[in-house]
């Protein structure tokens, strides 16, 4: 399981771990007076620091609209 988000419910004082955060595909948004979201940096960060090597963002096209390579391939450019 990797928590991506967790959801404050304000009238049972519990937290909800949440598997995917308001960026990810399918996900509804509908503002809920009752609860409070938290999301992790990490799965809503567009930026790239540094060389990238810790980005989780959602970024997968350049600038230019042309597909990104794969982190873990070496094709069609080597690391």
């Amino acid at each position: 399981f990797l928590c991506r988000a967790f959801a404050y419910d304000r009238v049972t004082k519990r937290c909800h771990w949440l598997s995917f955060n308001s960026l990810t595909n399918g996900v509804r948004k509908k503002q809920d007076h009752a609860f409070d979201l938290y999301e992790k940096k990490d799965y809503v960060r567009n930026c790239i620091i540094g060389k990238g090597a810790d980005y989780k963002g959602t970024i997968s096209v350049t600038k230019s609209g042309i597909q990104c390579q794969a982190w873990n391939s070496m094709i069609p450019h080597e690391h």
